[in-house]
């Protein structure tokens, strides 16, 4: 989930992806779980993301928070590496132009999964 609040800002937006940090391709899957407000889009390199739809803006929603969420199902693959998870976030005053807008954006890593864990057996 990306939550966002600022005082004094009245629309608001993100983008979100998950990519392997040797290579910068996809890790995992996306998913939304609130079409009306996120959208799965994808990049030239074929990297999916995810962000706001034209609902998904809160325009007028004052100071926020407004929040969006989503699924992010890990890759299969352990050996795959390390998961880079970029964001960034968009405040605005909502007057359609850059003055008085807030940026937001965000780097984390998470380290591939022990290869010694084994999956739950089915009932």
């Amino acid at each position: 989930m990306v939550v966002l609040s600022q005082p004094g800002q009245m629309r608001w937006g993100f983008q979100l992806a998950a990519r392997f940090q040797a290579d910068g391709s996809q890790a995992g899957n996306l998913s939304i779980t609130d079409p009306d407000n996120t959208q799965i889009l994808m990049n030239d390199s074929g990297v999916q993301y995810v962000e706001h739809t034209s609902a998904g803006t809160y325009e007028g929603t004052a100071d926020g928070p407004v929040s969006w969420g989503f699924t992010w199902t890990a890759p299969i693959d352990p050996s795959l590496g390390t998961v880079e998870f970029d964001a960034a976030g968009n405040a605005a005053n909502g007057d359609h132009t850059p003055s008085g807008d807030y940026i937001y954006t965000t780097n984390v890593t998470s380290g591939a999964p022990s290869a010694g864990l084994k999956p739950l057996p089915r009932r």
